[in-house]
């Protein structure tokens, strides 16, 4: 994400250089404070305590910060709630956006990929400039990627990838990594199955996408892969 700091950096001061800054609101304060320190679920409680004192678009604000820091505490099931009432509230258009994306993220957490694909949507029909300020285009390219294989498209989000892989080398790599870290979940697509229908490559539709397992760790996982593409499965790869 292009923001390094937290949104409300400008939530109790007007961003002008000219305007006297008013007095802040001592939780939300302490809330940024415990929100740069990485202690995401006190900061999400001295953000819910601070609802009461903020209305119009500051309350939009505020509440995207607690979906980030239930994002950022694993919660993903509060983040994803806390973004909807978030885009209740009126936000603004660029951060309209980075709710939309950001509450995709909380459902490829939950593994679902529907949902998730229909916040990326909304991501991509936004202007460029508007997008631009919410999600680095590389970044938001993989997710899409990432999730459109996860939907059921492997051949579309495949190329999703291998476009971010030549636009910006390094990117995809890094960003599967970061994935690999935080996930404890992976699972083998089968793009195309070419042998008879059987308890370990089961039939989705006739010949084609399949997942195969469940594994708690990126090894594995790859270890299934290659042992598929040796069977007769040369399409077979890892989905994060």
């Amino acid at each position: 994400m292009r923001r390094t700091l937290p949104i409300l950096l400008c939530l109790s001061a007007g961003c002008s250089s000219s305007a006297p800054e008013p007095k802040r609101e001592p939780n939300l304060a302490r809330a940024e404070i415990e929100y740069l320190s990485g202690n995401y679920g006190r900061a999400a409680h001295l953000y819910e305590q601070a609802l009461d004192a903020v209305d119009g678009a500051r309350r939009s604000d505020v509440l995207a910060m607690i979906g980030r820091c239930r994002l950022g505490a694993g919660d993903s099931e509060a983040a994803i709630d806390a973004f909807g009432d978030a885009l209740t509230a009126g936000p603004r258009p660029e951060l309209r956006v980075e709710l939309h994306y950001r509450r995709a993220l909380a459902y490829n957490a939950l593994w679902r990929p529907a949902e998730a694909l229909s916040d990326l949507m909304r991501v991509r029909e936004a202007s460029d400039s508007v997008r631009g300020a919410a999600v680095r285009a590389e970044e938001f390219q993989y997710r899409l990627g990432v999730t459109t294989i996860r939907a059921g498209d492997w051949r579309g989000g495949r190329a999703l990838l291998s476009e971010v892989a030549s636009k910006f080398p390094g990117t995809r790599e890094a960003l599967d990594a970061k994935d690999r870290a935080a996930m404890t979940e992976f699972r083998v697509q089968v793009a195309r199955v070419r042998a008879p229908k059987s308890d370990s490559v089961p039939s989705a539709s006739g010949d084609h996408l399949v997942l195969v397992g469940h594994f708690a760790r990126f090894g594995e996982a790859v270890r299934e892969m290659e042992r598929l593409r040796a069977t007769g499965h040369p399409d077979a790869f890892v989905v994060p």
